[in-house]
Formats: structure tokens, sequence, C-alpha cells
């Protein structure tokens, strides 16, 4: 049986720029706020990552009438680290904004990278990804996997590359 971490967060994501009504094709600019609760574990049963992530959009209205879209988020984490509910660990995560030529989304995307047990193991990630240089990083177990930078591409930024202490919250 194969375990599945899931990073379990939450999104608000408000609107910065409103749409020009007299331009068809502009849809104007959001941001989004992030919030990481914990992960959850599935160990049951293989399920894919969009099994967790469609979970329902609630709309809450601000005091001053803009209008936030919140949701609960599952991103899968790709580790080979077994987590236990007792356990802390060490999540290494980017969050990026992209957009096209209509609108931007800034800190729009939620990228986990990878689950570690150690903070020296984790920062060495986190170092790794910074460097644009370097391909790749060395998971819990020694193996090297090539790191994915999706915060490269044309409309695509970085904003923020971190590492935040995780517990599990959820066991599904």
């Amino acid at each position: 049986m194969e375990q599945e971490v899931f990073v379990v967060l939450s999104s608000s994501q408000h609107e910065t720029r409103t749409r020009d009504p007299d331009d068809r094709w502009d849809r104007g600019n959001t941001h989004t706020d992030w919030s990481i609760k914990g992960l959850a574990i599935n160990g049951d049963e293989k399920r894919t990552r969009n099994n967790y992530e469609l979970i329902p959009t609630v709309v809450l209205s601000s005091s001053n009438g803009d209008e936030k879209r919140t949701r609960n988020n599952y991103e899968l984490i790709p580790t080979d680290v077994e987590v236990n509910i007792n356990g802390a660990y060490f999540l290494v995560y980017a969050i990026y904004s992209t957009g096209d030529t209509f609108g931007s989304d800034d800190c729009g995307r939620f990228e986990p990278i990878a689950l570690f047990t150690t903070l020296e193991k984790a920062k060495a990630c986190q170092k790794a990804c910074e460097d644009k240089d370097v391909k790749s990083f060395l998971h819990e177990n020694g193996e090297k996997e090539t790191i994915y930078r999706p915060w490269l591409g044309y409309f695509e930024y970085l904003n923020d590359l971190d590492i935040e202490v995780v517990r599990v919250i959820n066991v599904m």
C-alpha cells in the first residue's frame, strides 16, 4: 500500500484591477493569499490529485463590497518520507505569479516542491531551487530529483520560495 501525502491549504483570491468592460479580452487582475494548514495522508487506496482538488469554492463579501473567493486545496507532495501522525516535517514550497496578455494573477499559484524530516535537507533543497543553474536536489533518501520551476515562464515569476514546519491534520 503506497502512502500519498498532501499539503492542506486554503487560498483567498481578490480582484486588484477590475476588467475593462469596453475590452472583451480583458480579464482584470487578481491577488491570492495562501495559508498552509498542515498535511493529509492517504494510505488506504490509490487516488489521484484531482479527487482532492475540486473542493467547493466559497464566495465571501468583505465590508467594502469586494468579492473574495476562498477555497480549500489539497496539493499532492512528491516525497519519499514515511509520514506519521506524530511527526513534524519541513515543506519546501513556492508561490508564484502568472498571467497572460489579458490580465495577471499575483501570487496565484502554489507549488509544493518536497517534504523533509530535517531543516538542513530542506534548506539544501531551497537553495538548489533558488539557483537557476542547479538542475536537481536530493530527496530524503538521497535520490536526485529534477527541479521543476513553473515560475520561470514568460508571464510567471517567483514571489516566495520558503520552508514551513507542517504536521498531519487529516488522515483520509
